[in-house]
C-alpha cells in the first residue's frame, strides 16, 4: 500500500512482478528534472557572476599586447608574358607558400631581436613563436608579417624592419642566384673561345704544311689557260694553220698538270676536312656561348619572383590581447555547461539514493 502510494504521488516508480516479488525501478522525469533546476537558480547565478568577475578581473590585469602587421606582395617574375598575370593558377599561388621563410627565418628574427632587444634572456625560439606569426592568405600574392608586442611603436618598427629586410633578402638572393649562372656562362665563353683558338692555330699550321688554296689558285689559272688555248687551237684548225699540232701538245700537258693539282688539292682536302670541320663547331659553340651569356646578363633580376613592401604597417591603436568581451563570453560559457553537468549529477545521484529499488515479498 506504502509503495502504490509512494508510485502515485512521485511518478517515477512502477512495479514489475516476477517470480512471487515485487521490484520497483526509477524512471527518469523530465518535469522533476525542470523543477529541480529552477530551485537551483541560485547556483547558477553565483557561478555565472564569479566566473565573469574573475575573467574581466583576469583580462584586465593581463599586460596588453599590441600586433602590427606589415604586408608585402611577391610580384611575378618580370619576364613573363604580362598576359598570363591573369590566368595565375592556384597550384602556382600555393607554391608560393614558401616565400613565408623569408620573414620567418630564424636568422632575421636573430637580427631584429638584437636591433630592438626583443630578448631580455629569453629564448629565441619561443621568443619566437610568440612574437612573429607569418601569413601568406590564400589565393593571393600577399605575405603578411603580424608581430605581437606589449609596446606598440616597437612591434610596428619590427613588422617593418622584418618586411624590409625580407625583400633585401629575396632580392639578395636573386642576384647571387644570376651571378652563379653569368659566372657559368662566363667559364662556358672561356672554355669555347680557348677551344677555337686552338683549332684556328692547327688550321693555319695546315695550311703551312698544306697550301692547298695555292695550290686550288694556280689550278684555277691553269683552268683558265686551258680554255684559252682550246679557244685558240679551234681557230687554228678552223683556219688550217700549222700551229694547231704544237697547241694539241701543249694543251695535252696543261691537261696532265691540271688533273695532278686537282688529285693533290682533293687528297689535302680529305686530310683538312675533318679540322674545318672542327672549326666550323668550334665557332659555333663559341657564338652559341656568347648568345646564351648575353641573353642571362639581360634577365638579370628579372627571373624569379620579387618581394614588394606594399605596407609597412601602422602603429597600433588597440591592443589585440587580453580581449576582455571575447574572456568574459568564454567564461560565463564554460561556467554555465559546468554547473548544467553539476547540477544534473546532482539530481541523479540524489534520485538514485531516494528511489532505490525495494524488494518485497509477494502475498
Amino acid at each position: 500500500m506504502d509503495l502504490d502510494r509512494r508510485n502515485r504521488s512521485s511518478g517515477t516508480f512502477c512495479k514489475v512482478a516476477h517470480a512471487g516479488l515485487i521490484y520497483v525501478r526509477d524512471e527518469f522525469s523530465v518535469l522533476d528534472y525542470s523543477r529541480y533546476l529552477r530551485g537551483r537558480w541560485k547556483f547558477f547565478a553565483i557561478a555565472l557572476a564569479v566566473a565573469g568577475v574573475l575573467s574581466a578581473a583576469i583580462s584586465l590585469l593581463l599586460p596588453k599586447q599590441y600586433t602590427a602587421t606589415a604586408v608585402l606582395l611577391i610580384d611575378a617574375p618580370a619576364g613573363n608574358d604580362p598576359r598570363s598575370a591573369t590566368t595565375v593558377s592556384p597550384i602556382y599561388l600555393e607554391s608560393l607558400k614558401t616565400y613565408e621563410q623569408f620573414a620567418a627565418s630564424d636568422s632575421l628574427f636573430v637580427r631584429a631581436a638584437e636591433r630592438f632587444h626583443l630578448a631580455d634572456g629569453a629564448a629565441v625560439d619561443s621568443l619566437k613563436r610568440r612574437v612573429l606569426k607569418v601569413v601568406k592568405p590564400r589565393d593571393t600574392r600577399l605575405l603578411e608579417i603580424h608581430v605581437t608586442l606589449p609596446d606598440p611603436v616597437k612591434a610596428q618598427a619590427v613588422a617593418n624592419f622584418l618586411a624590409q629586410e625580407s625583400a633585401n633578402l629575396n632580392r639578395s638572393l636573386g642576384r647571387q642566384t644570376d651571378d652563379e649562372f653569368i659566372a657559368e656562362g662566363q667559364r662556358q665563353v672561356d672554355a669555347a673561345q680557348v677551344r677555337l683558338q686552338q683549332t684556328e692555330h692547327a688550321w693555319a699550321e695546315m695550311e703551312k704544311t698544306h697550301p692547298f688554296d695555292s695550290l686550288y689558285s694556280e689550278t684555277s689559272g691553269l683552268v683558265e689557260l686551258r680554255t684559252r688555248l682550246q679557244r685558240e687551237m679551234a681557230d687554228e684548225r678552223a683556219d688550217g694553220a700549222p700551229r694547231a699540232v704544237p697547241l694539241q701538245e701543249e694543251l695535252e700537258a696543261l691537261e696532265r698538270k691540271i688533273s695532278g693539282n686537282q688529285a693533290r688539292a682533293a687528297e689535302q682536302r680529305s686530310l683538312a676536312e675533318p679540322l674545318e670541320f672542327e672549326l666550323r663547331a668550334a665557332r659555333a659553340v663559341r657564338d652559341s656561348a656568347l648568345a646564351r651569356l648575353s641573353d642571362l646578363r639581360a634577365s638579370a633580376g628579372i627571373r624569379g619572383e620579387r618581394l614588394r613592401v606594399i605596407d609597412p604597417g601602422i602603429v597600433p591603436q588597440r591592443p589585440s590581447s587580453p580581449r576582455v568581451l571575447l574572456n568574459v563570453l568564454a567564461a560565463l560559457f564554460i561556467a554555465a555547461v559546468g554547473s548544467l553537468v553539476a547540477v544534473t549529477f546532482s539530481f541523479v545521484f540524489q534520485q538514485r539514493a531516494q528511489l532505490a529499488p525495494v524488494r518485497v515479498a509477494y502475498r
